[in-house]
């Protein structure tokens, strides 16, 4: 793990993650990064420090890496009523979901959220939902479906696909829309990656909700950890996670319908830059990757009144702004033929 810096300031943790197939050098290169987190309070620092797993992982991966005497990296979610103040952050019209990553609790701490803005604002009065994946860098598979699922009805929400088309996988929604069809919009950034990405595909191609932000990080690989003793393991990428339009994600990640970049404070100007799968070297190719590569800036403001992004989205909940994307219509989702 290389040194963190905490800009006491801006409330924002900057973290390089160094991310090694094993233990050694040889067995295979390192993936570097730079997140940028922003912190409420400076007593969440060892938890945010934790949550560095980049990528869609599965318990058979964790328990390979257990074997292997290697460290429990899965990150931890904090409980988002807490974080976000739902339903009382945006003036009680507006229900806000920020989904810090993906564990065994994102799925139950959302449900918990979503009931606890019904109870607080009337049916008649809520405008619809934020669902913010800015600075979300992935985590388990089986939570984003089971996410994007709470504001479905039905639909693939996601594909895997290796190189035999036999050992294509395709993950679907069922009936049962937790916000009871209210809008939905969709915050993505440079810090939205994998997992995050499941999500904003599936409701973006579904026409479900409408994202908004700027272009994800583009981490759309299977990986598969193989032990190699005491020498340590071997991460092979099996397959590549697709939308349900047919979209790669690796790569090249996922658009926005919305294009709203997030300025930065003056004293961060010309010290973040955009990274995102693309750039990386050694990358796999995605199907669908061009010149002009995935990732974009990843930087939230502390405080809520600066958040270009995020006002945004609440003035086209509230009909202050209009947009041809929003709200999507449901009869024109794309799915794969």
């Amino acid at each position: 793990m290389r040194p963190l810096v905490l800009d006491r300031e801006h409330h924002a943790l900057a973290v390089a993650l160094d991310h090694r197939v094993g233990r050694r050098h040889q067995l295979g290169r390192r993936l570097e990064r730079r997140v940028v987190e922003r912190l409420g309070q400076e007593a969440d620092l060892g938890r945010h420090v934790r949550q560095h797993a980049l990528g869609v992982v599965g318990e058979a991966d964790l328990d390979r890496d257990r074997r292997l005497g290697a460290v429990d990296h899965r990150p931890e979610v904090r409980d988002l009523a807490a974080v976000a103040l739902v339903g009382k952050r945006v003036e009680d019209d507006v229900g806000y979901l920020r989904v810090i990553s993906f564990t065994e609790k994102t799925y139950p701490d959302l449900e918990k959220a979503i009931e606890k803005i019904k109870k607080t604002v009337p049916a008649d009065k809520l405008k619809g939902y934020v669902l913010d994946l800015r600075l979300n860098p992935g985590g388990l598979l089986d939570q984003a479906i089971q996410v994007s699922d709470a504001l479905l009805q039905r639909g693939e929400v996601v594909s895997t696909r290796g190189r035999n088309p036999d050992e294509t996988r395709r993950f679907n929604a069922g009936p049962g829309d937790l916000t009871d069809g209210k809008p939905v919009i969709v915050l993505i950034n440079g810090g939205s990656a994998s997992a995050s990405e499941i999500v904003a595909g599936a409701l973006q191609d579904l026409r479900r909700a409408t994202v908004l932000g700027t272009r994800s990080f583009g981490k759309g690989s299977v990986q598969t950890i193989i032990p190699l003793g005491e020498n340590g393991a071997l991460r092979l990428t099996t397959a590549l996670y697709y939308t349900p339009s047919g979209r790669s994600i690796q790569g090249t990640g996922i658009t926005p319908d919305i294009k709203v970049e997030e300025p930065l404070p003056d004293d961060l100007k010309g010290k973040m830059t955009t990274e995102g799968e693309s750039s990386l070297r050694g990358h796999i190719k995605g199907q669908s990757e061009t010149d002009e590569g995935s990732g974009s800036v990843a930087y939230v403001p502390p405080d809520p009144k600066d958040d270009v992004q995020l006002n945004y989205a609440l003035d086209l909940l509230r009909g202050k702004k209009t947009d041809p994307s929003f709200p999507p219509n449901p009869d024109k989702a794309v799915s794969a033929k």
